[in-house]
């Protein structure tokens, strides 16, 4: 998937059906998340992280790392 395409392709009112609110002021409103509160800050789990938009794949597990902040 291309995120620009999906972008063009979904109306802001689909992007609100499809996405939680917190996703959805992240990932189209560009805010962010309180430090150390995500469902993923403290996850090990193992393979590719993707974006929830577009599926495009972000990391993979074996590149994760805690800076100690």
């Amino acid at each position: 998937y291309n995120s620009k395409i999906m972008s063009k392709q979904r109306s802001e009112k689909e992007w609100r059906d499809i996405l939680s609110p917190e996703q959805f002021s992240v990932i189209r409103e560009k805010t962010t998340e309180q430090p150390h509160t995500g469902e993923y800050n403290k996850f090990n789990g193992k393979g590719v992280y993707c974006c929830t938009a577009c599926n495009t794949p972000l990391y993979v597990s074996d590149t994760k790392f805690d800076s100690g902040c």
